[in-house]
């Protein structure tokens, strides 16, 4: 798979074709955008992070994140006062909640094929750009909200700023490196107001490596220090100055509790094996798994290789910055750095994929014939076995997803499997056969892969919804209930708490034995206990019969428990999972 050669002079550049560039904008910017509102929040992170800018939205307190109610100081507030300010602007739903994901994302597009393009040619760039676009990593996590998705992009930008100020170097700086290097500083500090310290750690740590084992400490000296940290401090500083002002226990709790006992102990219930991250990069770079995997491995020869030329050379009186090997170190640090976290989650090596991108790119020119086919042949086994373990998916049926579920979500995997296959395998007969017919053979084959992998992939992440709605979300449930429920009546929340229940309801429950992750915000306003969190279901007894009209949310199985010891409530509504009662009398 070794075999590489340059595209011949009288192959035309498909991809750097005005009319393709522009049908390829359009067809992107429409499957990004244009169905962001057609599936419902999700539990737990899309209803948590659709909740939190919605409350902020509501108090204009844009200091002080709250969830239910409660300070929530898990993470920092960026994406909160962009979702926040599309509220207020457009309304609260789905689509606005989905926007900033949606933007970061595509933003990361059009920034993977510009540095593609100054790196290595305007087909590097597409191919980059494409291949991020038709990946289940950016297909899924970009319009699933997520703070995962706005972190990786601003550091993606930054370290784009990077390699955009060093990759042509003279003895002296010119200004669009100084430019460039300026942008990395401000987008850095977009990605700390977005997530926190990880990106100040992973940022250093590949700027650090880099530099040790190129030996080029010029690189250092192009930092541009005093703007960049003046630049740094002037967006990062001002929210944690003012927050940890305004609340004196933030800083423990962020600094210490959300970055150092969180990545160092399983205090979030989060463990994995350290391989754990393995299967999940193997299943989110589909479709292009095997191509970033050899483009990845081959960035790290080829490298090699241009630093013996050049230390053999007497043309540079500079070291030449080295892009090829700076994203390879990126890919493997991130992956090294998470998978040694005790807390772990899928989207926390999202940061791999663009820098991956940007490789794949790179050799999208530069791959022979031979080495494409193999790469399309692999493609289609994996995806032609993942279509035959389909039906080991009705394996997870339960009360919770019964049958006719699994069945719904099985056949539309099934639909989604079967077009990224058809996809692969006309991709591979273009590779094989295509050049007898057609002189464009790579960009035909490249733009069906693309095209194909997009539609595909969007058919199996909202196979997932059609299937789950009902049980992973509280729309319906609550949309059943509500002809039954007058406005402002109290609605209690019993021993679990539904991260998509207080956005669909439109007002916060009162929390019935739980504290979960707002233990802190319990913990610190006391004054909250006994109007928004009470201790035991003792407490809700006295409530529920004092209070009048009232509700309360609870699983099915709560709702057994309560109905045998003869509670007195009826049932309004329920779904798979959950059930809404009121009082006997209403």
């Amino acid at each position: 798979m070794t075999n590489i050669t340059h595209l011949t002079a009288d192959e035309p550049e498909l991809l750097s074709s005005p009319l393709i560039i522009i049908l390829l904008a359009l067809f992107a910017t429409s499957l990004w955008f244009g169905i962001l509102g057609s599936r419902v929040l999700l539990n737990t992170d899309e209803g948590r992070y659709a909740e939190i800018p919605r409350e902020m939205a509501l108090s204009g307190d844009f200091v002080t994140p709250r969830l239910n109610g409660f300070k929530y100081f898990e993470k920092p507030p960026l994406q909160y006062w962009a979702t926040a300010i599309a509220f207020k602007i457009w309304g609260e739903g789905e689509w606005t909640a989905r926007l900033w994901t949606a933007l970061t994302s595509f933003f990361a597009l059009l920034l993977a094929a510009y540095t593609g393009a100054r790196l290595w040619g305007l087909q590097a760039g597409i191919a980059a750009s494409t291949t991020l676009a038709s990946s289940l990593f950016f297909v899924l996590f970009g319009e699933l909200i997520t703070l995962d998705m706005g972190f990786s992009v601003f550091l993606f930008a930054s370290l784009c700023g990077l390699i955009l100020a060093n990759h042509q170097r003279d003895t002296t700086p010119k200004r669009s490196d100084k430019v460039w290097m300026r942008f990395a500083w401000a987008a850095l500090a977009l990605a700390v107001l977005s997530k926190g310290l990880a990106a100040l750690v992973l940022g250093g740590a590949i700027l650090l490596l880099y530099s040790i084992l190129t030996r080029d400490y010029e690189i250092w000296r192009r930092m541009e220090w005093r703007w960049g940290l003046a630049i740094f401090i002037l967006i990062a500083a001002p929210w944690f100055v003012l927050v940890s002002w305004r609340n004196p226990e933030f800083a423990w709790f962020f600094f210490v509790h959300e970055h150092f006992v969180r990545f160092l102990s399983t205090v979030h219930r989060r463990y994995q094996p350290f391989y754990a991250f393995v299967p999940v990069f193997l299943l989110c770079a589909l479709p292009w798994t095997s191509l970033w995997l050899h483009a990845w491995a081959g960035a790290w020869r080829r490298e090699q290789q241009r630093s013996v030329n050049d230390n053999n050379s007497d043309a540079r009186n500079i070291s030449a910055f080295r892009p090829l090997l700076f994203l390879s170190l990126w890919a493997l640090l991130v992956f090294v750095f998470f998978s040694a976290s005790s807390s772990k989650l899928p989207p926390y090596i999202l940061p791999m994929a663009p820098a991956l991108a940007l490789l794949a790119g790179y050799c999208y020119r530069h791959f022979s014939r031979r080495a494409w086919c193999i790469h399309y042949g692999l493609t289609l086994l994996a995806l032609l076995a993942c279509l035959a373990a389909t039906p080991l998916i009705m394996s997870g049926a339960d009360a919770e997803m019964p049958v006719p579920m699994m069945t719904e979500f099985m056949h539309g995997i099934q639909l989604a499997l079967l077009i990224l296959s058809l996809t692969a395998g006309a991709a591979l007969l273009i590779a094989w056969r295509g050049q007898r017919l057609l002189t464009s053979w790579r960009g035909v084959a490249w733009l069906c892969m693309v095209s194909g992998s997009m539609i595909g992939l969007k058919v199996g992440i909202h196979a997932y919804d059609n299937a789950f709605s009902d049980s992973r979300s509280t729309k319906g449930l609550v949309e059943r209930a509500r002809p039954h429920m007058p406005v402002g009546a109290p609605m209690y929340t019993l021993s679990f708490y539904e991260q998509t229940l207080p956005f669909y309801l439109q007002q916060l429950p009162i929390l019935v034995d739980i504290k979960s992750e707002m233990s802190f915000g319990i913990e610190h306003e006391p004054g909250l206990q006994g109007h928004r969190w009470l201790a035991d279901e003792a407490a809700f007894a006295s409530a529920w019969a004092k209070r009048k009209p009232a509700f309360a949310f609870m699983e099915i199985q709560k709702f057994e428990q309560l109905k045998k010891v003869g509670f007195p409530m009826r049932e309004l509504a329920r779904n798979p999972r959950y059930v809404i009662v009121g009082q006997l009398d209403q």
